[in-house]
């Protein structure tokens, strides 16, 4: 979220120094990204080599909550969605889910209970952005499919660009 703005403000600008300022902020946020992937646990970013050179794979993995939309979950996610935006070796991202019978299942509205009032509206905008994010990634996306994609986890599976389903696809 923080990157897409930093990439607006960067567009924005008219003159010469306050472009590099933002460009600079933008580097640096991409790189510290890149690091934070790596100690992913629900949101994992594979890249595949060989023939499948040029493809991107996010594993969503957060079995006890049939991969809700957590707070943890959507920084890892977007952390994954910003790495693979500023890639371009790549051809395509394929988005799928490790737990079995559920692609997506939505916002985790238990952790969602559990918020104050100040922390919902942060984090009912967070997940708009990581929606968003999936739909303007400048690569196609496709949504690997395999279960369930109820409330929230549907607008991201909806957000990709081709959505392929079918019984055990992963």
């Amino acid at each position: 979220m923080a990157t897409f703005t930093l990439n607006r403000m960067h567009l924005l600008c008219r003159n010469t120094h306050c472009r590099s300022f933002f460009a600079g902020f933008i580097q640096r946020a991409q790189l510290s990204t890149l690091e934070s992937v790596r100690k992913n646990e629900q949101c994992k970013l594979e890249y595949l080599g060989g023939e499948n050179n040029g493809i991107a794979v996010i594993s969503m993995e957060r079995p006890e909550a049939r991969n809700a939309l957590g707070k943890q979950f959507l920084r890892e996610f977007a952390d994954c969605t910003n790495v693979v935006k500023f890639d371009k070796n790549l051809r395509v991202v394929i988005l799928r889910s490790l737990v079995k019978g559920v692609f997506c299942a939505g916002a985790d509205l238990k952790e969602r209970a559990k918020m104050t009032n100040e922390e919902t509206g942060p984090f009912v905008a967070g997940l708009r952005a990581s929606v968003s994010e999936v739909a303007n990634l400048p690569m196609p996306v496709v949504a690997a499919i395999d279960g369930f994609a109820l409330g929230g986890g549907l607008e991201v599976a909806l957000a990709c660009d081709i959505r392929v389903s079918c019984k055990l696809l992963v």
